[in-house]
């Protein structure tokens, strides 16, 4: 269990400020990380004898509203689209009055484009990333 901390902050959204090549853009929601395969080995016995470790995979999904968006689809239409932009930088750094700041840089790709029209207000899509590089915490 944690002790709570007197005068002490969690971090929350709030506190998450999101760069895309340096520029400041507002995310509605962003999940990223790396995931590591991991296996048991086995021999001719039932139960495994040792384990492995394998390939590590990062990840990245962002929701980004539409007003918000149309600005670099536009900048992209002279590359054919979002999906054929250059992998670029994105740096999330979490900070707040009380806490040490964290940083996290990931290196995307656009992996999808699109449009989710509801009958909610304000348009947003949860974009995809091919995400080639998570780093937390550097």
């Amino acid at each position: 269990m944690a002790t709570i901390i007197r005068n002490g902050k969690a971090y929350d959204s709030g506190d998450a400020t999101a760069y895309i090549n340096g520029v400041e853009i507002e995310l509605t929601d962003i999940s990223y990380g790396n995931e590591q395969e991991k296996q048991l080995n086995h021999t001719l016995k039932n139960k495994a004898t040792s384990w492995s470790r394998g390939k590590i995979t990062p990840s990245c999904t962002m929701g980004i509203m539409m007003h918000d968006i149309a600005p670099l689809e536009k900048a992209a239409a002279s590359v054919g689209g979002l999906l054929n932009v250059k992998p670029f930088d994105v740096v999330i750094v979490f900070a707040n009055e009380f806490n040490e700041v964290v940083q996290d840089t990931l290196l995307l790709q656009f992996q999808r484009e699109g449009r989710e029209v509801t009958g909610e207000m304000g348009l947003k899509l949860s974009y995809e990333m091919f995400a080639m590089e998570v780093n937390l915490n550097v």
